[in-house]
Formats: structure tokens, C-alpha cells, sequence
């Protein structure tokens, strides 16, 4: 893949963040997977500070849970397994990462449950956002969460979303 395309990625993901310089932002996904990318230049080009984490605090959403609140992590990009069992731990124990933002999903069809509903009522000042695109163009379309989390069971980018992909690129 050639450069242009990475770069108009990171370019939009600035554009669209809601961040002030200087946030800072998880590195979840493993340096093999194309996320990854997204995670560091969209933070570092931004200005903002990646924070690390142990495969056992990845696998573990309570763990997890606790690392987002002590670090104070203001964005984090997950697969839509790793958000809700972060939702869930979240809903079971009463706490929240108050401190995020962002938060970023994609690589599979985004549904809004119950305790990711619950997750994204609480905190006021987050904004959900379901990303798509093929590795090899990179991604992106998005779609923000802009209704009622309890009224929107299917998260997915819309046609019109979807045909503003070529124009990004």
C-alpha cells in the first residue's frame, strides 16, 4: 500500500476527533494488525501520549476497566467483543472510565446491547463511533452514535456513509 492513502486516514482522524491536543489514547490492538497504525500516528500526529498495556491487561476487562480509569485514557479503539465485555465489567461493578472520549470500533458489525447502551449514557461526553473499510484501500467510513443508545440495536455505516468511502481515499 502506498503512503497517500495512510495519510488521508490520519489526516481525517484528526479532523473528525473531538480530542484537545495532548489526550491520550490506548494502544489495544497487537502491532500486527492494521488498527494499530490508526492508534499511534492519529495520537502522536495530534500531539497526544499512547499508553501501553500487557497482553494479560488486553485479555482481561477488569483489568482493563482499571487501567482505563487510573491512566485517565481519553480514546481507545476496540473490536465490538472487547467493548462489550468492557461494558458488561463496567455495568457489574459501577464504575466508568469518565475520562473517555472516544470511543473507536471496527473490524466487526458494531451492536448496541444493553450494558454498551448503559455505558454510553453515563458518559456524557463520549462519543461512539463505528469505523469500516478494507485494509487495502484503508479504511474509512464512520458513522457516530447520534440517537439514543437504547434505540439503536444495529450500529452500521449507512449507503450514503459507505459512498463517501472513494472520496476520503
Amino acid at each position: 500500500m502506498n503512503h497517500g492513502p495512510l495519510c488521508n486516514l490520519i489526516s481525517w482522524q484528526i479532523q473528525k476527533s473531538r480530542l484537545p491536543s495532548g489526550a491520550r489514547t490506548l494502544q489495544f490492538a497487537s502491532l500486527s494488525f492494521d488498527v494499530s497504525f490508526q492508534e499511534m500516528f492519529s495520537t502522536w500526529c495530534s500531539g497526544g501520549s499512547l499508553t501501553l498495556i500487557s497482553e494479560e491487561v488486553r485479555r482481561d476487562p477488569m483489568s482493563l476497566l482499571n487501567y482505563l480509569i487510573s491512566e485517565s485514557v481519553e480514546r481507545l479503539f476496540l473490536p465490538f467483543v472487547a467493548l462489550q465485555q468492557l461494558a458488561e465489567v463496567a455495568d457489574e461493578q459501577g464504575r466508568l472510565p469518565r475520562n473517555l472520549r472516544e470511543i473507536i470500533t471496527a473490524g466487526e458489525q458494531l451492536r448496541i446491547t444493553p450494558p454498551i447502551a448503559r455505558m454510553i449514557e453515563r458518559l456524557k461526553d463520549c462519543a461512539l463511533y463505528n469505523q469500516y473499510g478494507p485494509t487495502e484501500s484503508h479504511v474509512v467510513t464512520a458513522a457516530t452514535l447520534s440517537d439514543p443508545p437504547d434505540q439503536c440495536r444495529h450500529f452500521l455505516p449507512s449507503a450514503t456513509q459507505l459512498r463517501t468511502l472513494k472520496s476520503i481515499l
